[in-house]
C-alpha cells in the first residue's frame, strides 16, 4: 500500500512540470512563430525587380527601406536615383546622385548621371557649374566633351563650339571621333566647309574607319590618299637631322 502512495506521488510530481510546459508554451517555440528581420540584401533585390518590371513606387518604397539598413552604399544610391528618373521626379533624383558622386567624385557613370538629373531639372547653372568643376579638376577630353554635350543640350552653340575645341586641343589630333563630333556641329550650323574640313581630319586618324568614309560619300566627297588632311591640332612632325 505505502509503494503505491509513493509510486502515485512521484507521477504527479513528474507530471506537473509537463502541464505547466503545455501551459506556459515552449520558449524557442514561440521565437520560432515571430517574423524574422528580412536581410538588406532582399529589399534591393525587390527594388531591382520592381523597376525592371515598371514599378517604380514600388523599387522606391524597397530601395529606401534597403538604404536604412545600409545608408552608405553609393551603388544603390545611384540605381535609386535611376529610378527617380524613370518615374519623373528629376529633383528626388538629383539627391540621389549627388550622394553617390560625392563619394566617388571620379566616378564616370555618377558624373553624368548628376549631370543628367541637374540638366532635368532644368537648373541650367547648376548643370554647368557640376560639368565646368568636373572638367577644371581633370581636364580631359572627355570632360569637355561632356560639356559641349550639356551645352546642347540647353542650346548654347557657342558653348559647345568652345568645349569641342577645347577638347580637340587637349586630344592634339589622336581620336578619330572628337573630329567627327566636330565636322557634326559644323554640320548642324550650316559651315559645311568646316564640317568637310573635320571630317578630312577626322580620316588622317583614322583611314579605316567605315563611318568616317560613308559620311564623306554621303556629301559628295571622293575618297583618295590626297583626302585627307592633318588635324589642325596635331603637332607637325619634326624635321630630321641629316648631315649634308
Amino acid at each position: 500500500m505505502m509503494r503505491a502512495l509513493i509510486t502515485l506521488s512521484l507521477t504527479a510530481a513528474l507530471a506537473l512540470p509537463l502541464l505547466a510546459g503545455c501551459r506556459s508554451g515552449d520558449p524557442s517555440e514561440a521565437d520560432a512563430s515571430e517574423p524574422r528581420p528580412r536581410p538588406a540584401s532582399s529589399y534591393r533585390t525587390i527594388a531591382r525587380a520592381a523597376f525592371n518590371g515598371g514599378r517604380y513606387e514600388d523599387s522606391i518604397d524597397s530601395y529606401e527601406q534597403y538604404l536604412r539598413l545600409r545608408p552608405t552604399d553609393a551603388e544603390a544610391r545611384y540605381e535609386l536615383g535611376r529610378v527617380f528618373l524613370e518615374a519623373g521626379r528629376p529633383g528626388s533624383a538629383r539627391e540621389q546622385f549627388t550622394i553617390a558622386y560625392e563619394s566617388d567624385v571620379d566616378n564616370e557613370v555618377y558624373i553624368d548621371a548628376l549631370a543628367n538629373a541637374l540638366a532635368a531639372t532644368g537648373d541650367r547653372r547648376a548643370t554647368y557649374d557640376h560639368v565646368s568643376a568636373v572638367a577644371t579638376r581633370r581636364n580631359t577630353v572627355d570632360d569637355f566633351l561632356r560639356v559641349a554635350d550639356v551645352a546642347r543640350r540647353f542650346g548654347d552653340v557657342d558653348k559647345v563650339e568652345d568645349s569641342l575645341l577645347t577638347a580637340a586641343a587637349l586630344d592634339r589630333g589622336q581620336r578619330a571621333d572628337v573630329q567627327i563630333r566636330l565636322s557634326d556641329f559644323y554640320g548642324q550650323v550650316g559651315d559645311s566647309k568646316r564640317q568637310i574640313r573635320r571630317l578630312r581630319m577626322a580620316y588622317f586618324i583614322d583611314q579605316k574607319s567605315e563611318e568616317i568614309i560613308e559620311r564623306a560619300t554621303a556629301l559628295g566627297e571622293i575618297i583618295g590618299p590626297s583626302w585627307r588632311i592633318r588635324p589642325a591640332e596635331k603637332p607637325a612632325p619634326r624635321p630630321s637631322n641629316q648631315d649634308g
